[in-house]
């Protein structure tokens, strides 16, 4: 009887939140106790990671070397809804906590509902099943590797079946990386016009790929958007095991040079200004150039499986690194963003990961800045590497 009223109290207070037209954080934990309905499975069990600390750690209290993975699962919620590019899924009118992005404040997605106005909109109903991939930082490629398609195997390696995929398809690697994987395009919902905020029969809702658990009592976690992007091991076996096959069948053997100069020539951000002046360093060394946009997914994962050695900068290219050989050389040239995302997949993949900076940081400026390298310096670090 006592279980019963507890379950009742929680009840009218979820539901309470819908008539108030207000949006609540509340636990998964707390909602499966107060709806019977909503079903979890089991994707990974929670895990221990460790590995040598980042030997340039600028704000190493964002990318600690160890600490525990969360359990990974998948959710299912009948009428569930979700809005944005961003993957935000709302069970009644709440927020799920475990589900949220640990690498943003709190405050940071309540104010996104606010500017949004997300509970003055009407979501378009959608009929049938429909599978959330979409998640915090849906136009970088590095998270689109580790996170948005580490989601996707979640429902692969479950069989979790689906009538939709609720995911950005709008990037050229996206409809590259989801064609490769097998997904039906004309099951896709872009996140976006009437289809911004949707409710659907049922969401499916994979959890994050990498949510850590902080230790206890400690204060060496804080929710920050410096935080680096970790990938566990199971998804990078699982992107290893279905893409690699097909680079070796799809993309000929001799095509790339084994000694790898990545270019940022076509980025966004944190371009060298002087990245001729940098690359000729390497090309007197036997290296070649490549610019990621000048090739296609398959033959990044190629480019990346079939190198001996790999010199870039800090950037998404380097995610491909869970694609290469064990025991590969990889340079990772720091300019003023100092962090871990890379050397943590080097640590699982077994890579020699040296890291050079050409800059001390500069928490005045932007961790996306461009910069000039200071050539001289450079050879220097080089010159005890190579």
């Amino acid at each position: 009887m006592l279980r019963y009223f507890q379950k009742t109290l929680a009840l009218l207070f979820l539901y309470s939140s819908v008539s108030e037209s207000t949006i609540n954080i509340v636990s998964l934990y707390d909602l499966m106790q107060a709806d019977p309905s909503i079903t979890y499975q089991k994707n990974c069990e929670a895990s221990y990671f460790s590995y040598p600390d980042f030997p340039v750690a600028a704000y190493g209290q964002y990318h600690p070397s160890k600490g525990v993975f969360a359990e990974s699962f998948i959710v299912k919620v009948a009428n569930g809804r979700v809005c944005s590019r961003l993957g935000f899924s709302l069970v009644w009118n709440n927020l799920v906590r475990e589900l949220l992005p640990q690498n943003y404040p709190i405050t940071t997605v309540l104010n996104f509902f606010n500017q949004m106005k997300v509970e003055q909109r009407v979501p378009t109903k959608v009929s049938g099943k429909v599978a959330v991939l979409a998640g915090i930082e849906p136009d970088c490629y590095g998270h689109w590797l580790g996170e948005f398609l580490g989601r996707f195997a979640m429902l692969e390696m479950q069989g979790v079946k689906y009538d939709w995929l609720y995911v950005p398809h709008d990037k050229k690697y996206m409809k590259e990386t989801l064609a490769l994987l097998g997904v039906d395009s004309a099951k896709i919902i872009q996140p976006e016009g009437k289809h911004f905020y949707i409710q659907a029969d049922e969401l499916i809702i994979p959890s994050l790929t990498a949510r850590r658990i902080p230790a206890k009592g400690s204060l060496d976690f804080q929710p920050c958007s410096l935080a680096t992007m970790y990938c566990p091991l199971w998804v990078i076996n699982y992107l290893r095991n279905k893409l690699l096959p097909m680079a070796e069948q799809m993309v000929p053997e001799r095509k790339f040079n084994s000694k790898v100069f990545i270019s940022r020539k076509d980025a966004g951000q944190r371009r060298m200004n002087n990245e001729d002046d940098v690359f000729k360093l390497f090309e007197k060394k036997g290296y070649s150039r490549y610019c990621m946009s000048d090739l296609s997914c398959i033959e990044q994962v190629a480019l990346f499986a079939r190198a001996e050695s790999i010199v870039a900068a800090h950037g998404s290219a380097l995610t491909n690194l869970l694609f290469c050989k064990s025991s590969v050389c990889v340079y990772e040239i720091f300019q003023n963003q100092f962090d871990s995302t890379f050397w943590q997949i080097s640590q699982l993949v077994g890579l020699k990961h040296h890291c050079i900076t050409t800059q001390a940081y500069d928490s005045s400026k932007s961790v996306k800045i461009d910069t000039t390298i200071d050539v001289k310096s450079l050879q220097k670090s080089i010159a005890q590497l190579l």
